[in-house]
């Protein structure tokens, strides 16, 4: 199956809303396409995707006010992004810009001079730059000085959540099932959850159920591409090697029913993130809409999704025992659980919802 990445969901939901709202509107996608590569690897048919988006965003361009880019935070993403923010800039256009990861500093700081210069020429005349979190706005105070705006637009969920008025999650004791819900890179911290779960159970006297659910991707390490099957062969074989057969299970990727069970039967949430382009992560968002407490890292826009001891706990990076201890804190009674439980969706219909988000997005695209 294909990977999902918070920022394609985002997009998703907000053309919906377009949609729904009658707002007319022209999308151009920039990975239109299916084709998979390498890492590491050229790929011919993605460089004639990416020459047939631009020509056809350049095309239409003149014919909108107003212009909608998510931009991206690599070298090469940024010189496919160039052309359009100078041609809609050339334009006097209303350039609305998203940027859906916390990295902007570092990637900035690690470019050339010359390259420094081209990004705060082009960005300094954006009209609004949407970003996911409020803690990310000093990385962008040195492109104001043209009177670019800085919106923080917290992020919500791809699909509608079952209303859960009537519903409240329980925990009176029983096997505790935690949940670790995204892409296994190393940096992602799954690692971390699954020694965790080995403290838990060999250390604490523990009977926990863990339930891993996300797709390994093509990563290089020292050199050398380590394939999905690798990557997975290492996990199934660590989790025998600490003797978690009876306490792990690795579902791969999952989606619609599977998940919404998954979400509904799990207790704890964990994502102990350090991940470079971490953003604000979703699948936490879907942790808050279906009251689960959370456990992750105080790490970039999930600032915003947690607030310590009242819907889940922070824990440093790398640091397995601090997830075992919190995991330990949250399920020490029914009262304590119950209160991060309630809480999480609270925070969730607060600030997370849909609704609220395109609330806020809409009209600073059309520029109300």
């Amino acid at each position: 199956p294909p990977p999902r990445h918070g920022m394609s969901s985002a997009f998703e939901i907000l053309v919906n809303g377009f949609g729904d709202q009658n707002i007319p509107h022209k999308v151009i996608n920039a990975s239109p396409g299916k084709h998979k590569r390498k890492v590491g690897s050229f790929s011919f048919i993605r460089l004639l995707q990416s020459i047939v988006y631009l020509f056809r965003a350049i095309f239409w361009t003149p014919f909108h006010d107003n212009i909608y880019l998510i931009v991206a935070i690599t070298r090469i993403g940024f010189f496919k992004d160039l052309p359009i923010l100078l041609w809609a800039s050339l334009l006097r256009k209303h350039l609305v810009v998203q940027m859906h990861s916390g990295n902007f500093a570092n990637f900035y700081r690690n470019e050339t001079k010359w390259i420094q210069w081209l990004i705060h020429y082009s960005y300094s005349r954006i009209s609004d730059l949407v970003i996911e979190d409020s803690s990310f706005t000093e990385q962008f105070i040195t492109f104001t000085d043209r009177g670019m705006k800085i919106h923080a637009v917290l992020n919500c969920l791809p699909s509608n959540v079952p209303e859960l008025c009537d519903y409240q999650k329980r925990y009176d004791g029983q096997i505790p099932k935690l949940l670790y819900l995204s892409n296994l890179f190393e940096s992602k911290g799954y690692l971390d959850v699954l020694s965790a779960v080995k403290i838990l159970v060999y250390e604490y006297g523990k009977n926990v159920e863990a339930h891993f659910c996300g797709g390994f991707h093509p990563q290089i390490k020292d050199g050398k591409v380590i394939s999905n099957e690798e990557q997975e062969q290492i996990f199934c074989s660590r989790i025998k090697e600490y003797g978690l057969d009876s306490h792990v299970i690795y579902h791969s990727f999952v989606d619609n029913k599977e998940k919404t069970d998954l979400l509904i039967d799990s207790h704890i949430m964990i994502l102990p993130t350090y991940y470079e382009l971490e953003g604000q992560p979703i699948s936490l968002i879907e942790g808050l809409a279906y009251q689960l407490p959370l456990i992750a890292t105080e790490y970039r826009g999930i600032k915003s999704e947690i607030i310590p001891g009242y819907n889940g706990l922070f824990v440093p990076p790398r640091s397995p025992h601090s997830i075992a201890d919190a995991v330990e804190k949250i399920i020490s009674s029914v009262e304590t659980y119950t209160h991060y439980s309630q809480h999480s969706r609270e925070l969730f219909n607060k600030h997370f919802h849909k609704d609220v988000r395109l609330s806020r997005l809409i009209p600073i695209i059309i520029g109300d």
